[in-house]
């Protein structure tokens, strides 16, 4: 498929833009092409859709900036149908899990946002009450992203952690 001719300096700025943004978003789809994002068979538009959720959830306290979103959004490129495919048949995907819960004997820090609007808070203690050795750690005031909503207090909860908090289990 050709890419639209350019337009002429003559043109009215009202004309290009619409030629411009076509072009650039065609350039998009083919460095996305190029990056393999497409060589999974999950359309575009349902993996738009996914970063697109990620996005509404936002978060209380927090918003990143471009450069975390981009770095979000790489991590997860060859992941991403994996995902999808999780939790698209949660529940099911879930009871794969949850067997196996109980029978797990390492210490584990649950933490939680208590106003996560895509996993509440009862998941959260229900996760916790099924680990033989965990201990839950719920921010208040944070969303689904409540490591980065406190993350001052996140970095200390994992410093504490790494040094020595895991052994309290």
């Amino acid at each position: 498929m050709r890419d639209p001719p350019q337009a002429s300096a003559e043109e009215p700025d009202d004309r290009r833009r619409p030629r411009r943004r076509a072009v650039q978003q065609r350039q998009r789809h083919r460095q996305d092409d190029q990056l393999g994002l497409l060589a999974d068979g999950v359309p575009r538009r349902r993996r738009t859709a996914f970063v697109e959720a990620g996005n509404r959830l936002r978060h209380v306290s927090y918003t990143p900036r471009p450069e975390e979103v981009a770095d979000y959004v790489a991590s997860y490129r060859d992941r991403i149908p994996a995902v999808l495919r999780w939790f698209t048949g949660y529940p099911e995907s879930l009871a794969t899990v949850d067997p196996h819960l109980a029978t797990l004997d390492l210490p584990v820090q649950v933490f939680w946002g208590d106003r996560d609007q895509l996993l509440h808070l009862d998941n959260g203690e229900r996760l916790d009450a099924r680990l033989p050795r965990s201990r839950l750690h719920v921010f208040r005031e944070c969303g689904h992203f409540c490591y980065q909503d406190r993350h001052e207090d996140f970095a200390r909860l994992v410093a504490g952690w790494v040094g020595g908090g895991f052994a309290e289990i």
